[in-house]
């Protein structure tokens, strides 16, 4: 079991600059290149400011790793490579945290519409009807946490890139399939409210009283006086709400609660 955690606040600006984040990739690789280890199980990554891209992620033992617990800025490029090297895994959490020097020029959501289809399971397409269907990615998965965090103010104007339809046959199929084992927890923090229709609710409302699925759906909140930037002519200078975050689910500007 591997545990890593590195903390910077969101004021330093050292961090910002290239040659201090340099010399710490180099110092977190030098760290990554001593460890030895023939099976890997548990897999922590705490990051601000650095792309897991930028480190030797995937040289470590990841075909038996059945947790992983990611906080830092994710590319979905990346995601993709964490999806194919961690077949076992039982629990992902993925904290995507926005860099916030980067300005407006975010990052993609990582978890793109094609992948969580690839985490879906099919329905049987063959003749028989006791031949199992194709095996999802992920197979084994039971908890998944993916919280988008909101810590610039432009990251609320980018939209989730998967539909809620997607997103519901996702939870509902893993909850009932015969075929992997049944989802337990599914909690997804998005950066803005989407827009669930009236079944699609239905449907999440049902797996969460019927069946006991663990679920927490939850969309940032964000002023409207931002809606055209933080310090625009028509506002002046606009100072974040200071709100108490009450769990993990919580974002800056307060949270609306979906499921």
């Amino acid at each position: 079991k591997l545990t890593f955690l590195r903390l910077f606040t969101q004021i330093s600006t050292t961090m910002h600059r290239p040659d201090i984040i340099s010399a710490f990739e180099s110092e977190i690789s030098s760290i990554f290149d001593c460890i030895q280890c023939t099976t890997l199980l548990s897999l922590k990554f705490l990051c601000h400011h650095i792309l897991l891209s930028r480190l030797p992620f995937i040289g470590l033992p990841l075909q038996s790793l059945e947790t992983l617990e990611l906080a830092m800025p994710m590319t979905p490029e990346m995601m993709a490579e964490c999806i194919s090297k961690t077949p076992s895994l039982v629990n992902f959490q993925l904290t995507d945290l926005d860099d916030v020097s980067a300005g407006p020029q975010l990052h993609a959501d990582p978890l793109q519409e094609s992948y969580l289809l690839r985490l879906t399971p099919f329905s049987s397409s063959s003749t028989d009807p006791s031949s199992p269907p194709p095996t999802p990615w992920w197979p084994n998965l039971q908890n998944i946490r993916v919280l988008s965090r909101l810590m610039s103010p432009y990251a609320y104007r980018y939209a989730s890139v998967f539909t809620t339809k997607t997103l519901t046959a996702f939870i509902k199929t893993r909850s009932d399939s015969d075929y992997v084992p049944r989802l337990r927890s599914c909690d997804i923090l998005f950066r803005r409210r989407p827009a669930f229709t009236a079944d699609e609710l239905g449907v999440l409302r049902e797996l969460k009283k019927g069946r006991g699925l663990k679920l927490r759906l939850n969309g940032a909140r964000c002023p409207s006086v931002w809606e055209f930037g933080p310090d625009s002519p028509e506002t002046g200078l606009v100072e974040p709400q200071n709100v108490s975050k009450l769990s993990d689910m919580e974002c800056v500007f307060g949270t609306d609660v979906l499921i």
